[in-house]
């Protein structure tokens, strides 16, 4: 079961966090570290009317023991295939369907349509692919579910997901191993 600690930013954005060194996975000693970059977006409307996007993005350093970094990296490898794997399977579905759909003939803007259409079929194939996929694999690695903070291409770290507050004015984290959120949460004094 996750556990979530909060941490708020001390000022212009910059939340200060110490990890206690220990692997956040099973709580050996530390013996690497990695560096786990956060993003995050918020999207409003200025006085003017026109519509902003702000990007948020920090780095937080994560204690592993030797073993499980090399189990996240190998991870991070396996997700990374599966979705090359998705990707070259549905690329030949977009290659049939785009003559298909852009049968406009000469008309440049029913071609582009069809195009773009098809592209985003073949975007959904994958992730429609990668699913299934994820989890047929992490049935035979069971640390695979384990392995949050995955973008799209399947980076992330095992153990440990960070991701911004709604209102951008903490992280949070979420801890696989609930004695590790604890020693966190008691080194960061927050709850």
């Amino acid at each position: 079961m996750a556990t979530y600690v909060k941490v708020p930013f001390s000022t212009n954005r910059i939340a200060v966090v110490a990890f206690p060194n220990k692997c956040v996975y099973c709580e050996l000693p530390a013996e690497t570290k990695v560096v786990q970059p956060v993003e995050g977006q918020s999207h409003y409307e200025d006085n003017r009317g026109r519509f902003v996007t702000k990007s948020y993005s920090t780095k937080v350093t994560i204690p592993f023991c030797k073993t499980h970094m090399k189990e996240s990296e190998r991870n991070n490898t396996i997700l990374k295939a599966i979705n090359i794997l998705a990707g070259l399977g549905a690329f030949p579905i977009v290659l049939f369907l785009a003559p298909l759909l852009g049968s406009a003939g000469d008309n440049f803007i029913l071609l582009v349509g069809a195009l773009f259409l098809s592209i985003m079929i073949g975007v959904g194939l994958v992730w429609i692919i990668t699913l299934p996929l994820k989890y047929l694999v992490s049935l035979f690695v069971h640390s695979l579910k384990d392995q949050t903070g995955l973008g799209f291409l399947g980076s992330g770290v095992l153990g440990v997901k960070i991701k911004f507050t709604p209102k951008k004015d903490a992280l949070l984290f979420r801890f696989v191993n609930a004695k590790i959120a604890s020693d966190f949460s008691s080194l960061n004094g927050v709850k």
